[in-house]
């Protein structure tokens, strides 16, 4: 009777997870579908275009992401839809597998369901859930890392250390923030008295080698490329800012109520809180382990943003555990379940339908904020360029900024020949300078796209210039970027 009702339990938690699962990914679908007049963000474009030029690296990250957009556009097309429709399905998964991790470290069902539950409809999911991210993919290498590594500590067997190997050398191919989890690791295995074996055990090593060689192959790419991307994360996290800024570490941490969840964030600092006034004899493996797959994760970006620059997204592994732990602290309450189900929910509806409220709300309005801007309205800016480029002929492009560049080789995809950078200072900034930059005379006809400015001397670095053409983008209430529309000819240097 006991083993039957059971079986009842586990079947009636993971049908209800699925069935809440579906219900989800559909709303969010239509939503993103009802989205016509929003294309993709400029990094979104940045990933297509890597994903149509396959290599073991880019600028800024490795090329796992370009891999998977690239498999998902050969099968359904280079639509929004198509490079976004990754997230709809690996959030789901990853959404499984917390679940599995959660009854894993538990024995609870009821756990793996309110763990699943806290990660699945938090804001930060639901708003990555409409685009196309690298946090899309690192999830799921976190997480299957985290499992595989839980059982090996126990098991010890040579598949689960290969398996961790594999899932964390794929996730290092996904984005180089995955070596926090190596960290968060050897403290488990050190903090651990029954787990210090495993530092002369060969089989972690192994798994460990097998890692660095899968991850080996964007560490050539980078050493053959100049080590662009150590270039690129120095310059994210310290360009313009010196010192440390305490207030900037705490705007990190209070933005992290908004990327989990109020209430979710507010359950995982008071388990914080409990687990260190805890005697420490009865502190177990699993809350040491939920514990340090966690906080380090946070206190590296934490101590990032306190140099002067972190997004709010960048902690996002840190919720993979501490969904685990929401989920163990959530399920005796019924009034924290609704809590936090509630505050989720809620968010997610207003922000994936925040035009229409605000229509709603003051349908004359021609002022206010608009946190769509930088992805509205790119079709019409397109159909200006493509208007441009038609008087022009057979040009290639010329294009001088980073977005400039992003949107132009999305957005016109196939209609021009060639896509040139614009840098006669030949510093490499981005993905774009490093690959495309114009360095050498060429011959032929070119529109500049040109945002925000037009360079002094353009009329002697070609043989004829023409009069810019001044094209603007609109957000929801006004104009946001400004482009300038030139045609040239025949390149002759800077």
């Amino acid at each position: 009777m006991n083993a039957l009702s059971t079986n009842s339990s586990r079947y009636t938690s993971l049908t209800m997870l699925l069935m809440i699962i579906v219900v989800l990914t559909i709303y969010r679908a239509a939503t993103a579908w009802s989205y016509q007049h929003m294309s993709l963000h400029f990094d979104e474009a940045q990933y297509w275009l890597w994903s149509q030029h396959l290599d073991w690296g880019y600028y800024s990250k490795p090329p796992m992401l370009a891999v998977v957009i690239r498999a998902f556009t050969d099968m359904f097309g280079s639509s929004e839809h198509a490079i976004r429709s990754p997230a709809l399905i690996f959030y789901p998964i990853t959404t499984l597998l917390v679940y599995y991790l959660a009854n894993m470290l538990t024995k609870s069902k009821e756990v793996g369901f309110w763990s699943a539950l806290a990660f699945i409809t938090m804001p930060a999911i639901s708003l990555s859930s409409l685009l196309i991210t690298t946090d899309v993919v690192l999830f799921i290498f976190w997480t299957l890392s985290l499992i595989f590594f839980a059982q090996a500590l126990e098991k010890n067997t040579w598949g689960l250390w290969i398996a961790t190997g594999v899932a964390a050398g794929l996730g290092l191919m996904t984005k180089y923030t995955m070596g926090i989890f190596a960290v968060s690791a050897l403290l488990m295995v050190a903090i651990n008295r029954d787990y210090r074996y495993h530092f002369s055990n060969p089989k972690v090593w192994v798994g460990g080698l097998i890692a660095v060689l899968i991850f080996l192959p964007n560490v050539i790419w980078n050493a053959d490329n100049g080590w662009p991307t150590l270039r690129h994360t120095a310059e994210l996290s310290s360009k313009g800012v010196q010192g440390l800024h305490p207030s900037k570490a705490l705007t990190f941490i209070g933005e992290q109520f908004g990327i989990f969840g109020p209430v979710s964030f507010g359950i995982f600092v008071v388990w914080l809180f409990r687990f260190a006034r805890q005697q420490a004899g009865t502190r177990t493996p699993t809350d040491w382990l939920l514990l340090l797959f966690s906080v380090v994760f946070l206190l590296v970006i934490t101590a990032q943003a306190l140099k002067g620059r972190a997004y709010a997204n960048w902690a996002a592994p840190t919720y993979i555990a501490a969904a685990v732990i929401a989920g163990r602290m959530m399920v005796d309450s019924r009034a924290l379940k609704i809590a936090m189900l509630a505050t989720n929910i809620l968010l997610m509806v207003v922000v994936y339908h925040s035009d229409t409220i605000v229509n709603w709300a003051r349908p004359d309005a021609t002022n206010g904020p608009d946190m769509f801007k930088t992805v509205r309205n790119w079709h019409h800016w397109r159909d200006q360029v493509e208007a441009e480029l038609a008087k022009c002929g057979d040009c290639d492009i010329v294009t001088n900024t980073r977005v400039a560049s992003a949107q132009t080789a999305y957005q016109l995809r196939g209609k021009f020949p060639h896509l040139y950078v614009w840098n006669p200072s030949d510093h490499l900034d981005n993905h774009y300078e490093l690959d495309y930059s114009l360095k050498k005379p060429v011959q032929g006809k070119f529109l500049l796209v040109f945002q925000k400015r037009v360079p002094g001397g353009l009329k002697q670095d070609f043989e004829s210039v023409s009069e810019p053409v001044v094209i603007k983008r609109w957000g929801k209430y006004k104009p946001v970027e400004t482009y300038y529309l030139i045609q040239a000819k025949n390149f002759k240097g800077y």
